[in-house]
């Protein structure tokens, strides 16, 4: 709650008036810093106080990668999914893609943020996505 309520992490988004917030759930950054309750209603609140302001704007969730340094952030993603639904913001669930039993080759040295196949996978999802090639059989 520290980040959302001292630096309103929204005000900068609703000054460029986007059409589409795609926001990223700070599980990485919070870790140790705020509750996993908090953590995972940040994201909620952020996209009320943008719906507030820009009623057209569509607001997704998504969790950060997934991690091998701390798998209790692994575990923190699923509080932020519920949360996401609860609210009915859209979830944007890219870690369906992410293979667990080799993690270690798509994130950096210290098995913490993506390496470039690490991001083609949030690449091709998002893509998938928008485009619907997702939902084509």
């Amino acid at each position: 709650k520290t980040i959302y309520n001292n630096d309103q992490l929204y005000a900068p988004i609703i000054e460029q008036k986007p059409d589409v917030v795609i926001f990223d759930a700070l599980l990485i950054n919070d870790n140790g810093v705020d509750s996993t309750r908090d953590t995972s209603h940040i994201p909620v609140l952020i996209g009320e106080e943008i719906l507030n302001q820009l009623s057209d704007v569509s607001f997704m969730i998504m969790p950060q990668n997934p991690v091998t340094f701390l798998e209790a952030i692994n575990d923190r993603a699923e509080e932020v999914k519920t949360e996401a639904e609860n609210s009915e913001f859209t979830y944007l669930d890219h870690r369906e893609r992410w293979p667990s039993d080799d993690l270690e080759s798509l994130l950096d040295e210290n098995g913490v943020y993506p390496n470039d196949k690490g991001y083609q996978i949030w690449v091709d999802y998002l893509t998938d996505y928008f485009t619907g090639a997702d939902m084509e059989e």
